[in-house]
Formats: C-alpha cells, structure tokens, sequence
C-alpha cells in the first residue's frame, strides 16, 4: 500500500514538471514565431527599394532559419535587376539626353530657316550654321539670318575651312604676331562698348565663328580670313524725354531719319543748327533733316508732331510750320556708310523710300538707345580676348 501511494505521488511531481515545460516552450515558440513575423513585416516595407532590401538581409539571415528566410524573400516585392539598372539610369543622364534632344530640334529648326531664306545653300554649309547657332535663341538666329539675307544673297561659308578640314600649317614668320580676324573683331566689340550710350548708335554684329579658326593665321591659300561682321540696324531700347524736339522711330529696324546729302540716321535728338533748322548734331559737324526750315529767332515752344512736322509759335501766339522730319525706308543696308555708327550715308539715293508722313512712323518726346548690350559685348570680348591669348 505505502509503495503504490510513493507510486502516484512521483508520477503526478513527473506530469507537473512536463507540463510546465510544455507552457513554457509554447511560450518560447510564440515568442519566436511573433520576432520573425515583426522582422518579416519590417523587410517588406523597407522592401520597396531595391536598396533598402539589400539592407536588410544581413539582419533577416541572422534571426531567421532559411526555411523562414526563403519563404520571406518569396512574399516580398523586389525589383528586378534589369529594372533597378533602370532605375539608376534616371536622373542626371536622362537630362542629358532632354538637353541633346532640345538641341537636335534646334539645329532642325535652324535648317528649315536656313532652307527658306537662302534655298541653294550647300547641305554642309547649312549644318556648319546649325552646329555654330544650336545653342543660341531662335529669335535671334532668325534675326542674324534676316540680316545676311539683306547684305548677301548667299549664306556663304560661317567658318573658314581648308581643303579636306585639314589644318593648314602655320609659317614661322607669322607665329609672333597677333591674329588678325580676332583682332579686328576684338576691335570691333570695344567700339561696340565705348558708343554703347550715344544715342542711335548701330552696334557692328560679329559673328562667334569670326574667332573660331584663331589658332590658324592663314587659309591654305596663304590668305587671312576675313572677320565675318555686318551693321545691325536692329531697334534699341526706348528712353522719354521731356524735349519736344526729340523724336524716336516705332520699333521697325527697316526706318531712318532723312539728312541732308543723303544721309540717314536712327537717331532722334534734333536741335536748331546754326542756320536755324532742326538737325542732329555729332562730333563730325551738324546734319540738318532734309525737309526742315529755318526757324524765326523769335520763335518759341518748337516741337516735333506725330506725323513729323515742324511746329513753333511767335509772339502772337500763332501756330506755323517750318517743314518735317521725313522718315525713310530702306530696301539696301549693304552700301550704307558710316565713321561713327550713328549717321550713314547712301551711296544710292534709291535704297531709301521716303513716306509723304510719317503717322504710326514716330514716337515722340521719346529717344532710341544705342542697341548694343553691354553684357553680351563684355563677354564677347572676354573670349576673343582669351582666343588671342592661346591662339599659338
């Protein structure tokens, strides 16, 4: 009787330890089951980069079983490689590739312009243009372009280029002295800038490509090149003036001031002359407008209407005339010719149509500004200068 009952006791103490330890290691089991789930969960948020995925691995492969790991990377999104190349791709290269698309369509456009207005220019010439204008606003090579189409009626080579795009070999003689076409037009841009606030001043256009051959003084021929420029008669910026004499043309590039002695002008600030007419005034002498009168000494409030004509009262008060200010136009910019850039003469008399009135033609008690920009011509002449100083 005494051993079955030491009997029941061992065996119930046995089944209370095996129940504990069978709680406690469904405890553990949870315990682990609920880490690798939070894990899990954690990797497939992060999972959403390619990046972050990779990350986390280290961490999953060190806290899971592969078992747990294989099915955790199975349920969880991931990039595919060919897509994640893709994805690295993007960015500063796909710029890259809109910038060289921008400029493909601006050489485009740049030919078709080209095409319009000068048709039997050679295909190479033409991409010569495109590739020296890609980078340049439209307007202003539609504008370059209406230019050389007024002095030229051919478009002409932009660049000089030797025979076979071979570079001609400079002679020892002339590896000492200055290149002449940057030169020139390094002159020609710091006249620009020292007119750049007289008024009416036509600024000399110089093309980039004047300077893009400065390390070759010669052609194959032996001849220097020619620094490709022309006057632009482009319209300048509008000032007021309280002056009633003072007159400004409407923003037409084609108008002129009609001088005497067949001359012209964009210049607009006319003043009574020695003999009594309204004319312009510059330091090579007086330039009356050809249709002006004098006017009475005793004349007062003088002025410049909207159709040009010549206004004054005397004492009485009465209004009278004293002629006009005829304005022009011209179809010939090629023969002008001008010392100061700011009166030019017609070598022609017909290359300027004169109005009977000059209605819609005037701006008054206004003045046009020189048209040169003094930031642009600054860093043009930064790099023709800069072009000189590494021609050899």
């Amino acid at each position: 009787m005494a051993k079955l009952i030491v009997l029941m006791l061992a065996s119930g103490l046995f089944f209370s330890v095996g129940l504990i330890a069978g709680q406690r290691l469904s405890s553990s089991n949870e315990t682990t089951h609920e880490r690798g789930t939070t894990r899990s969960q954690s990797v497939r948020y992060s999972g959403s980069s390619g990046t972050a995925f990779r990350t986390a691995d280290v961490d999953v492969a060190s806290t899971v079983d592969n078992s747990n790991l294989h099915s955790l990377v199975s349920s969880t999104s991931v990039l595919p490689a060919e897509d994640l190349a893709s994805t690295e791709r993007t960015g500063p290269a796909s710029e890259v590739q809109l910038q060289q698309g921008a400029t493909g369509a601006q050489r485009a456009s740049i030919l078709k312009l080209i095409q319009q207005r000068f048709p039997d220019t050679d295909a190479a010439v033409a991409e010569i243009w495109a590739d020296t204008y890609a980078e340049m606003d439209l307007d202003e090579v539609t504008f370059i372009l209406e230019q050389k189409h007024r002095i030229s009626s051919g478009l002409g080579a932009a660049v000089t280029l030797p025979p076979n795009n071979s570079v001609a070999a400079i002679p020892e003689s002339l590896k000492s002295t200055p290149e002449p076409a940057v030169s020139s037009a390094i002159r020609i841009v710091e006249t620009n800038l020292s007119s750049a606030y007289a008024l009416g001043f036509c600024r000399m256009a110089v093309f980039p490509e004047a300077s893009s051959q400065s390390g070759v003084a010669v052609t194959a021929t032996g001849e220097e090149p020619e620094p490709t420029s022309f006057r632009c008669f482009q319209p300048g910026p509008l000032i007021p003036s309280p002056i009633a004499t003072h007159v400004a043309l409407s923003k037409s590039d084609s108008s002129m001031f009609c001088l005497e002695n067949n001359r012209v002008t964009r210049r607009g600030d006319f003043q009574l002359l020695t003999d009594r007419r309204l004319g312009i005034i510059t330091s090579h002498g007086e330039f009356a407008a050809v249709e002006s009168t004098p006017i009475p000494e005793d004349a007062v409030r003088i002025r410049i209407t909207m159709n040009g004509t010549i206004q004054y009262q005397i004492a009485e008060g009465e209004v009278r005339e004293s002629g006009r200010i005829s304005v022009c136009t011209m179809n010939n910019f090629s023969e002008l010719q001008s010392a100061d850039g700011m009166i030019f003469e017609m070598m022609n008399p017909d290359d300027g149509i004169i109005h009977g009135d000059a209605a819609g033609l005037l701006v008054t008690h206004c003045l046009e500004q020189s048209n040169v920009d003094r930031i642009y011509e600054n860093s043009l002449l930064q790099h023709l200068k800069s072009q000189l100083l590494t021609s050899y």
